[in-house]
């Protein structure tokens, strides 16, 4: 049974998420290697479990630091990162370091600024919670487990929580719009209407008559952005 003082941390979590936005949802994961089907993608696909389960948790093989990442495709100022480990680790009396980097430059280097550091047990379908004290700024979060021997890593769910993104509750909606048609991307919402070709002419009404406009700019992140989209729309 959880003490007072456990309750009381977990109820002030609960609290702060509710105040918060998970920005990772559909991005684009990385990892050390892949063991079978533990790919990295299965940390974000809105599902987690109490036990591993390869449906639904990555899985790298052995290694003596095992990462994984994910690419925000923007900065945001990370305040909280939440990790459900298919895996336990390191064996009696031998606790785990699980280590966070939050940054812009390559997460598989381990040279982002340290979010968290925990020194500790990791238990099976179990949620760490970690947050960034003070938030920290950048596009990649990476995870990081050190153990004094070769190990696995597992996540079934990872969360990266800021205050900073728009909702897309807050975006407009179309009775014509697809289902999960919406993005957001620097403070802004993007519609992808991907499924009804049309020339330039006709596209641009189309969206000016909600309101908006097409897409005209060159930014390379923007552009990043816009082809990660349509990449995980259309794979």
């Amino acid at each position: 049974m959880a003490s007072s003082e456990e309750k009381l941390l977990i109820a002030s979590l609960v609290a702060i998420r509710a105040l918060l936005l998970n920005v990772a949802a559909g991005k684009a994961p990385m990892q050390a290697s892949t063991e079978g089907t533990g790919v990295p993608q299965k940390a974000l696909d809105g599902s987690t479990a109490n036990t591993f389960t390869a449906e639904t948790c990555t899985l790298t093989k052995p290694e003596r630091v095992p990462w994984w990442y994910v690419n925000l495709l923007e900065p945001y100022m990370v305040q909280l990162v939440r990790l459900d480990f298919g895996k336990p680790c390191c064996g009696v009396n031998v606790p785990a370091v699980v280590v966070i980097r939050v940054g812009n430059n390559r997460p598989d280097l381990g040279t982002n600024p340290i979010c968290n550091r925990y020194t500790g047990f990791l238990e099976e379908g179990q949620p760490l919670f970690l947050p960034c004290n003070p938030p920290m700024p950048g596009a990649f979060v990476s995870v990081h487990l050190e153990a004094p021997t070769a190990i696995q890593l597992s996540i079934c769910e990872a969360f990266v929580y800021t205050d900073q993104a728009l909702p897309i509750e807050r975006c407009p909606q179309f009775r014509d719009q697809p289902l999960g048609s919406t993005a957001t991307y620097n403070g802004k919402c993007y519609i992808f209407y991907d499924r009804q070709p049309a020339n330039f002419r006709d596209a641009l009404a189309f969206c000016r008559a909600r309101g908006g406009t097409l897409v005209d700019e060159s930014n390379p992140a923007l552009q990043g952005f816009i082809s990660w989209e349509l990449w995980r729309r259309h794979r």
